[in-house]
């Protein structure tokens, strides 16, 4: 038991010789570390809403470039329907140069191939001519002459 006594008498002289010598700078320290502590914590939490504010700027120019490039991409999507149509265009124009073209070749061949064919008339009425001429013919055989080159006349045709 008096080492119980004796030991407590021990500590309570060593809490006071601490407590006169040391409590202002350890309650000194334990403040500033209270102090320092709050003070990151005041930082920690400025830089989390300025985290914040970033992350919404960030979040707003996000969604304005989605929407640009929505916007972007319509256009494009515009232009290629405008190109589109304008190049339908300018096929269905040439389409019809080429029709008119070829209208103008087969019209030309027509009138080149009546023109041989007129050229082949007078060549056949002159043969007759000549064969009429030539031979003194029957009546009959003067119509049958006749027939004969209206019927060439008709298969060349």
């Amino acid at each position: 038991m008096k080492n119980i006594i004796f030991n407590m008498a021990n500590f309570l002289i060593f809490f006071f010789i601490i407590k006169h010598f040391f409590y202002e700078k350890i309650n000194g320290f334990i403040q500033k570390r209270s102090d320092d502590v709050s003070l990151e914590l005041k930082n920690a939490q400025a830089l989390k809403a300025e985290a914040e504010g970033y992350k919404a700027e960030y979040s707003a120019k996000l969604a304005k470039a989605e929407e640009r490039s929505k916007e972007i991409i319509e256009e494009a999507i515009n232009t290629a329907k405008d190109r589109k149509s304008e190049i339908i265009e300018e096929a269905n124009k040439e389409a019809m140069k080429i029709q008119e073209r070829a209208k103008a070749e087969i019209n030309l061949e027509k009138k080149k191939a009546l023109e041989e064919v007129r050229g082949n008339i007078v060549d056949l009425t002159m043969y007759a001519t000549e064969k009429v001429i030539k031979e003194s013919l029957h009546k009959a055989k003067h119509e049958q002459l006749i027939l004969d080159s209206i019927k060439k006349v008709g298969e060349v045709k």
